[in-house]
């Protein structure tokens, strides 16, 4: 925005006391989890069609959630594929819980993007964890030691970077996992931002 105001730039909060989640288990499934809306312009089938890129038949995508994308996602005759469509909040985290890679695949390349630092991104960081989405403009540089980003759109190398991040150590991703989500919660809290805020009110009275 072109403006000579004083401002900050708060991408989000979390709540300082989210109760530690569900322990991660190992497993030979790798399970690339989803849950939002099923919003065709915030990437959903993109995630899809690079999911069916993948041939190795011990990754399953799970997805929760509803929106324009469901009958099409419905259509898709591929086993590996979990489809759950709404669930509760509860068990929306659950199935965080149980992921190898959380993703977000919406893109930058809409103008909306320059202003934009998806919700989603704050959940999935408080999980534990780790996820993989694109590099938008409205993500500050401070998270990239927190997040995996997606270096092309395009299907196969897409589904080669999923592959890539979920064929790491399981110690390597819940490190990085618990290191996301250790820094939403010490730096993006409620008390934290607000104190962001007051400095800045507080900065320009005294001038």
């Amino acid at each position: 925005f072109n403006t000579d105001k004083p401002y900050i730039v708060m991408e989000g909060l979390v709540e300082q006391n989210r109760s530690k989640p569900l322990q991660h288990t190992d497993s030979v499934l790798k399970y690339i989890v989803y849950t939002g809306s099923l919003t065709k312009k915030y990437g959903i089938m993109d995630l899809v069609n690079a999911f069916l890129k993948i041939e190795r038949e011990n990754y399953r995508l799970l997805i929760c959630g509803s929106g324009e994308a469901e009958q099409d996602i419905l259509k898709i005759r591929d086993k590996r594929i979990i489809f759950r469509g709404a669930v509760s909040h509860d068990e929306a985290l659950k199935c965080q819980a149980q992921a190898t890679l959380l993703v977000n695949p919406r893109r930058g390349d809409e103008e909306f993007t320059k202003y934009s630092f998806p919700s989603k991104l704050m959940e999935y960081m408080v999980s534990g964890r780790p996820v993989l989405c694109f590099r938008l403009p409205g993500i500050l540089q401070e998270y990239d030691e927190y997040l995996y980003y997606f270096q092309s759109g395009e299907s196969l190398q897409m589904a080669k970077r999923m592959e890539e991040i979920c064929e790491k150590p399981e110690k390597e991703l819940s490190e990085i996992g618990e290191k996301a989500r250790e820094f939403v919660i010490s730096n993006k809290n409620k008390t934290i931002q607000a104190k962001r805020m007051m400095d800045m009110i507080f900065k320009e009275i005294r001038k």
